[in-house]
């Protein structure tokens, strides 16, 4: 016989994972659309990275693997294009997971990944590590340029750190690596923060056109958008 509450659980259960279903289905249909399109605004960095984290947690978690959030500085904003720098942290993660996944055996409790943020001077600190295979000495200076991978053929494109690095030198930061082969890598964004002041002077310009028409006065206010 089942316990008292199995039903209610269970209810409980699908309930939690219809809603992350729905989450993550929306999470891919911004993901997928057109990028070229989408403006640079003034967003929380830290709202960004529980989203893009909430994408594989689960799934991380069934592989006993540990994500530790360190977060110094939770109200920093930076300006961009979000779901851009959204692309960036995935991509950050997943390269974790296939470096832990090299290294040690599925299930294995020692797995870690650590992502933190910390506000540095002017900018923002990310760091996303791994206690994986790490990185070669040999191979660490190439690993932004695009098709280089040190994942076989049929787990990486190459493409991954090449389009990170773009997307991250488009918001005026950096992108850097540190690792030591056979214990860790850690992956460095410094981006800058975007402070009120400054989103006020990225705004669009609002210019006031007076038109005379018949002795009445008509006005529109155009955009220059960024």
């Amino acid at each position: 016989m089942p316990p008292p509450n199995y039903i209610e659980d269970k209810s409980n259960y699908f309930d939690q994972n219809i809603r992350r279903i729905n989450e993550i289905i929306e999470h891919i249909r911004i993901l997928s659309r057109e990028q070229s399109a989408e403006r640079f605004e003034r967003f929380r960095v830290l709202s960004v990275i529980e989203k893009a984290v909430s994408m594989i947690e689960v799934q991380y978690a069934r592989h006993n693997i540990d994500i530790r959030r360190e977060i110094a500085d939770a109200d920093c904003h930076a300006y961009g294009n979000p779901h851009r720098f959204d692309q960036v942290i995935l991509n950050l993660m997943v390269n974790a997971h296939d470096a832990l996944k090299s290294k040690y055996d599925p299930y294995d409790d020692d797995q870690r990944i650590r992502i933190s943020q910390r506000r540095e001077g002017d900018t923002i600190r990310i760091e996303v590590e791994d206690n994986g295979v790490g990185i070669p000495d040999a191979a660490r200076s190439h690993i932004f340029d695009p098709f280089f991978t040190t994942k076989g053929e049929q787990d990486g494109t190459g493409l991954g750190l090449s389009i990170s690095y773009g997307i991250i030198r488009e918001m005026k930061g950096e992108i850097q690596c540190e690792s030591e082969p056979g214990e860790f890598t850690c992956m460095i964004l410094t981006i800058p923060e975007q402070t009120w002041t400054d989103s006020h002077r990225n705004a669009p310009i609002a210019r006031l056109t007076i038109f005379i028409d018949n002795f009445s006065l008509r006005y529109r206010t155009l955009h220059r958008h960024y």
